[in-house]
């Protein structure tokens, strides 16, 4: 299940991801931020995210997470002015 909300260079998006999902490795442009509201998000380093943690990651922070049981996240982009110009 997924929910966009496009704003200017803002893209928030509402994510279920299922049990065993694991994302491929990638870069933000920009920054990105994400809030935990339900599961587990494991992310490359080891850090475990967990319902109610917000995490917060630079522009070209490259990474890449799983969810061993699942997980619904709200995600917050960026892009750098000049970059990209997203129209609701």
């Amino acid at each position: 299940t997924e929910i966009v909300v496009r704003a200017g260079r803002s893209v928030v998006n509402v994510h279920s991801t299922p049990p065993g999902a694991v994302t491929i490795a990638h870069d933000h442009a920009g920054m990105e931020e994400f809030l935990i509201l339900e599961g587990e998000l494991v992310d490359d380093d080891g850090a475990v995210f967990r319902a109610g943690d917000f995490v917060s990651y630079d522009a070209y922070t490259h990474h890449n997470s799983r969810s061993d049981s699942g997980c619904t996240i709200v995600v917050f982009e960026m892009a750098p002015a000049g970059f990209l110009e997203v129209r609701a």
